[in-house]
């Protein structure tokens, strides 16, 4: 309890999203970051669900289903942030949720984008989508991923 107070001045989303302050203990800079529910990982959780009913079965390894495609299988992680997939007993195994196939099958609507911090949601986006509605993958280059630090509401002039 102690210590939850002394940190929650750095646990403000608002200073998270700008990421200029830095932890009084390790000197880490206190950033969230902005992760979008993109096709890319609509495709990644399509291929889990024909894996899973190609096997018939529940869990799945993400080696099997991406043949050790290592920059799939850390995207597709992303996919626990919106409760799609977790992670199982058996280390090493991740499951469909039952939230990631009403979301697959048109069922439910989720939020676009979620702001994520030491592995847990800060904010979450007003904008809901269904599986028809996502956006195209727009992170291509490094530089991209700059977007990911900027505060939800900023303005960007072109």
């Amino acid at each position: 309890m102690i210590q939850q107070g002394l940190f929650q001045q750095y646990l403000d989303p608002v200073k998270l999203k700008a990421g200029k302050d830095k932890c009084p203990v390790c000197g880490r800079v206190c950033r969230a970051y902005c992760k979008s529910l993109d096709d890319r990982l609509i495709k990644q959780a399509w291929d889990i669900l024909i894996f899973l009913h190609e096997r018939k079965c529940k869990t799945f390894n993400p080696r099997e289903v991406w043949n050790d495609d290592y920059k799939k299988i850390l995207d597709m992680q992303k996919l626990s942030y919106w409760d799609i997939i977790e992670r199982t007993k058996k280390s090493g195994y991740w499951t469909l949720t039952n939230r990631g196939f009403r979301f697959l099958t048109k069922g439910i609507m989720l939020p676009r984008e979620l702001w994520i911090f030491n592995k847990e949601i800060i904010e979450t986006s007003d904008v809901m989508i269904s599986v028809d509605q996502v956006d195209e993958r727009w992170q291509v280059d490094r530089s991209d991923y700059i977007y990911d630090f900027l505060p939800l509401n900023y303005n960007i002039k072109t």
